[in-house]
């Protein structure tokens, strides 16, 4: 079956798909309609853009019934209520002992994959480490691996002494992984964990980065190991979960944006 089938009997001949294609598959045949082959649809990166902005939803892509995609009219749209809960989002640094369900954590990351991608390469994988037995475990590994440096040993040293500044108590996390060869892998991880503390705080969550876990993941072989990686697969991120212990009334003080018009 082709790549990509176009439904001539709905197509209006607008274009809008030869002009909006970001690697150029289509253009415009003979008769008007977009066209493709099979040397252009070998620059197809299945970003499905094509299918999403098709208002007569002529074209079928990858196999995937343009009418069964989901419209975006059904979310609705309230900008104020976007951007109020992205200034609102907050580090917690103390999570209550209450767990967070699988089936929560799920939700989080389900929408993380529509964060973009580089070249739609979409090399970020997940794990989710759910309850405190397991992230104790990775604490503690953690805290051996950084004990010796001067930047992140007091992580080391609290932890020894009962004080948990490596995980905050969290009875969640979530952690991105990727091919070591993947290009951008970093880069698109950080997007991704981004979605997924945002859709948590929209669902009443709390989040902290877990950069210590990063470091020392880098620095201890028995981490990747003990978390099921491969040799050429590395932790590229790390999040917890987990429902923040107070509540933050107001937005902090942020100074003005540093901007500058080049035109």
């Amino acid at each position: 079956m082709a790549l990509i089938k176009i439904n001539k009997d709905r197509c209006n001949r607008d274009h809008i798909c030869v002009n909006e294609c970001p690697a150029a598959v289509f253009s415009v045949g003979e008769d008007g309609f977009p066209v493709s082959d099979p040397e252009s649809e070998s620059r197809c990166i299945s970003c499905g853009h094509c299918a999403a902005i098709c208002p007569k939803a002529v074209l079928e892509w990858s196999g995937y019934d343009p009418h069964r995609l989901v419209p975006v009219e059904s979310f609705g749209s309230e900008p104020d209520r976007v951007l109020a809960a992205l200034k609102s989002r907050r580090t917690v640094r103390k999570f209550s002992p209450e767990p967070v369900s699988p089936e929560t954590v799920n939700q989080i990351l389900d929408t993380s994959r529509y964060a973009p991608s580089a070249s739609n390469i979409r090399p970020v994988k997940w794990l989710h480490l759910h309850g405190r037995r397991t992230l104790e475990t990775v604490a503690g590994m953690t805290a051996d691996a950084l004990s010796d440096l001067p930047r992140y040993g007091n992580f080391s040293k609290m932890w020894h002494q009962g004080v948990d500044l490596i995980t905050r108590g969290a009875s969640s996390c979530v952690i991105t992984y990727a091919e070591k060869s993947a290009g951008w892998n970093r880069e698109d991880s950080t997007i991704a964990i981004t979605y997924a503390e945002i859709s948590a705080h929209a669902l009443g969550l709390g989040t902290c980065w877990g950069g210590v876990i990063m470091r020392a993941a880098q620095m201890n072989p028995e981490i990747p190991k003990f978390l099921g990686l491969q040799e050429d697969e590395a932790v590229t991120g790390t999040l917890f979960l987990g429902f923040p212990e107070v509540r933050f009334y107001r937005l902090p003080p942020r100074e003005k944006a540093d901007i500058r018009l080049i035109q």
